[in-house]
């Protein structure tokens, strides 16, 4: 999934930074790149996460606009697709693990982005106050 902020003004590295910190809290495995626009987290989880989806976010600024999107690899949906054809065979266990890993996907992307939308809140917040409260130069 995708969002885009109109005028939003934070900074990058920081809101970056509060993204790892999301997921290092959760147990995650967390890799950064920066990049040209921005930077690109590959998030790795754990087995007991139950996710077998390696997760990329990718935090882009432009003038105009900011971007976030969390993508997931194609793992979970594969084993549910090809665990459901191989049911027959006892591929009833690839279909739940796919299903579950969807699942536990599905919940941590919903909190992922409850998250960041309080975030981009509050880094908002905090820099039109700090930009008040600074001293004018005279």
């Amino acid at each position: 999934m995708k969002s885009e902020w109109k005028t939003v003004s934070v900074d990058l590295s920081v809101l970056t930074e509060k993204i790892v910190e999301f997921f290092s809290s959760r147990d995650f495995t967390v890799l950064v790149d920066k990049s040209e626009k921005g930077f690109r987290c590959t998030i790795i989880p754990k087995i007991h996460h139950r996710i077998l989806d390696k997760i990329t976010v990718n935090v882009c600024k432009t003038a105009e606009n900011l971007t976030i999107e969390f993508t997931a690899e194609n793992l979970s949906h594969s084993l549910v697709r090809y665990g459901n054809l191989l049911s027959l065979f006892g591929g009833g266990v690839i279909f739940l693990k796919g299903l579950k890993s969807k699942e536990e996907l599905e919940k941590l992307e919903e909190d992922f982005w409850w998250y960041v939308d309080q975030l981009i809140n509050h880094l908002q917040v905090t820099s039109r106050l700090s930009s008040k409260t600074s001293p004018n130069s005279s």
